[in-house]
């Protein structure tokens, strides 16, 4: 179990964090403490999780085992001053800022630290979340057990180059927006044949898990599995001959580059 936990930033990924770590017993609210500039978010992290809150960065770091810097990325400049002064040195530090590099961190905090950096995305809510982790020379086989023990609690974690990071974040983190708008048209499209509304959404829902169920039990490639629905004059082939000739495949994937470039633009 860790021992301490302290997070410095509580908003809406770091309280998912804190949420998934209490929830999956990774350690107890009494072992996590934060510190947030808003008052009324530490008020209500308080009563919400049990967790401790502290009046200063300087105040939650200082006997934590872990340190996870959640602010924004444009506050991380007023944190790490305090996270060098006053982390202990066998501390290890967990930076989920969005497009900043360990390099900066190291600059900041001490090359001399055990620093990684994390990208989670928005489906930690239900433990499917899926969090890029890059590390410095630092970091011990202990230290890389300890994050992935507290980010294993949120989804999948997966050990990326930091170079990927950038991609990581546009391709992983807008990627559930984008089956949102799928899973959308697609309800739509129930509505539009005569289905209502409701029994639409379900058919939706229930198809788009049964696919996601049927490649990751049978490791089969999509593609072998929707060649096996697809009968020759059939009604599965009209409907994909349709989507393909509207450019379908080729939206989604400029979709995707066009979200990674905005993340490297916005990590530069």
């Amino acid at each position: 179990m860790v021992k301490k936990i302290a997070f410095l930033g509580a908003g809406f990924m770091g309280e998912g964090m804190i949420r998934e770590i209490i929830r999956n017993e990774v350690t107890t609210p009494r072992h996590i403490t934060a510190f947030d500039i808003s008052e009324q978010r530490l008020t209500f992290l308080e009563n919400t999780y049990g967790i401790d809150t502290a009046v200063t960065a300087r105040e939650a770091i200082s006997m934590a085992n872990l340190v996870v810097i959640a602010t924004k990325p444009q506050d991380i400049a007023s944190v790490m001053p305090e996270v060098k002064a006053h982390a202990m040195k066998e501390a290890l530090i967990l930076s989920i800022c969005a497009g900043i590099e360990i390099d900066a961190l190291e600059a900041g905090i001490g090359a001399d630290r055990s620093i990684v950096r994390v990208m989670p995305n928005t489906m930690i809510d239900v433990k499917r979340g899926c969090s890029a982790l890059a590390a410095n020379g630092q970091v011990t086989k202990e230290d890389l057990a300890l994050a992935t023990s507290v980010l294993d609690a949120l989804g999948q974690t997966m050990p990326m180059n930091e170079s990927l990071m950038n991609a990581f974040t546009g391709y992983s983190a807008a990627g559930p927006a984008t089956i949102y708008e799928f899973m959308m048209a697609m309800i739509d499209a129930g509505v539009l044949v005569g289905m209502s509304r409701s029994d639409a959404t379900d058919i939706t829902l229930e198809n788009m898990m049964g696919a996601c169920e049927m490649v990751r039990q049978t490791g089969e490639h999509p593609r072998m599995l929707q060649e096996k629905m697809t009968s020759p004059g059939g009604v599965t082939i009209a409907g994909l001959h349709e989507l393909r000739k509207a450019g379908f495949t080729s939206a989604v994937e400029r979709s995707a580059f066009e979200a990674v470039k905005r993340s490297q633009e916005l990590g530069s």
